[in-house]
């Protein structure tokens, strides 16, 4: 049997407007990228302060010890050394914190994608073969 004027039509119709649905799941997908990519950034700058805050916090303190006529070594030290590993903890978590947020809208995207492209293959195909039909 032939396809109808109608029949053609509304299946072109029907492939437009799950061409346009891909179009949009794409423009989402690339939103959810760029707030991933955004919130690796922040984290990125969020550490940067974190260790110039902590720079200057140990720098503060090894001059209080120098100005209090305290020698630095043994006590004193460890306490600079476990100022430093505390500052490094926190960045380090800052920093793996952005990157997971980065990974999860990166894997949101892509199954958002694949959603998508394979949703349209399939509603095409069968809008298409019904047309056949």
């Amino acid at each position: 049997m032939g396809v109808t004027t109608t029949t053609a039509i509304l299946a072109t119709t029907a492939v437009a407007g799950g061409a346009l649905q891909v179009k949009s799941a794409m423009t989402e997908a690339n939103a959810l990228e760029k707030q991933g990519e955004l919130a690796a950034y922040e984290a990125g700058q969020e550490a940067a302060r974190l260790r110039e805050s902590a720079r200057q916090f140990q720098a503060t303190q090894k001059m209080k010890y120098v100005m209090s006529g305290v020698i630095i070594s043994d006590t004193p030290i460890q306490v600079l050394d476990d100022t430093k590993a505390k500052a490094d903890e926190q960045i380090d978590s800052i920093l793996k914190r952005g990157e997971a947020k980065k990974k999860l809208a990166s894997d949101k995207t892509k199954t958002s994608r694949r959603e998508a492209l394979a949703g349209f293959v399939t509603d095409t195909t069968k809008t298409v073969g019904g047309a056949l039909k």
